[in-house]
């Protein structure tokens, strides 16, 4: 299992600088709650951004992934 990012938005942000600083590759898994405002503001800093989903009709989860840069 893995705990929802967003959660704790301010220090992912602050680490991904950080990472990105000592060329390092960065990700992001979420269930999708981020908004956009906070997606623009990380996004510049994440390599691979995943949102993961259930749809109600479909098991198992979906997956939409997004390569950044």
């Amino acid at each position: 299992t893995f705990n929802e990012p967003v959660l704790w938005f301010e220090y992912t942000l602050e680490t991904s600088i950080l990472a990105k600083e000592m060329e390092l590759h960065t990700n992001y898994v979420t269930n999708g709650s981020i908004t956009p405002e906070a997606f623009d503001m990380i996004s510049p800093f994440l390599d691979i951004f995943v949102q993961r989903f259930r749809d109600s009709r479909c098991d198992p989860a979906h997956t939409c992934m997004v390569m950044i840069g």
